[in-house]
């Protein structure tokens, strides 16, 4: 059996995530069967004091990963990407969620045979994924999709993930930047 190229996309983007996590000190842990229904790919988890002025030591975070082959838009330094799926729009964006919720796009080249690259050397996988919160996000008006605009800069790395984890641990809340 062998899987489709978009199974494929979800993997790397796991993979990816994954590997970051784990240079940074955190835990990824895939949900169970029903937290997936709701959305949740992966949560990362912290159980250590990250600043000295932290507020919570012990806490997870729940990412909703995302793939794409698509050339998107860039707009005032803001990949723009259609979210598909109102319903877990609205649970990304809630203020009431429990934990906070990230979503991370993984853009891969178009060329599937560029997607990863192994040497005795070296691990490649192109190209590079970028977070956004979607905390205060504004009610869309659509009823199947809605663009959102992670920013340019926030290219998903160890240190990325590090300050991200830090704002949260002091409960800074991280919210949606629109164009």
């Amino acid at each position: 059996m062998t899987i489709n190229p978009k199974d494929i996309e979800s993997e790397l983007s796991y993979i990816y995530l994954h590997a970051v996590a784990s240079l940074a000190g955190f835990t990824c842990s895939l949900p169970t069967r029903l937290e997936d229904n709701h959305g949740i790919d992966v949560t990362i988890r912290n159980s250590d004091k990250l600043a000295p002025d932290s507020k919570i030591y012990d806490f997870s975070v729940d990412i909703q990963l995302k793939a794409t082959i698509k050339q998107l838009e860039i707009i005032n330094n803001k990949i723009a990407y259609s979210f598909r799926g109102i319903k877990q729009y609205d649970k990304l964006r809630s203020e009431f969620a429990g934990n906070p919720k990230i979503v991370i796009l993984l853009m891969l080249p178009e060329n599937k045979e560029e997607w990863l690259h192994i040497t005795k050397e070296q691990l490649v996988l192109k190209n590079a994924a970028y977070w956004v919160s979607l905390y205060r996000a504004p009610e869309s008006e659509n009823t199947t999709s809605q663009t959102i605009y992670i920013p340019t800069n926030n290219l998903l790395t160890v240190t990325s993930l590090k300050e991200m984890m830090i704002k949260i641990s002091i409960e800074e809340n991280i919210k949606y930047e629109q164009l």
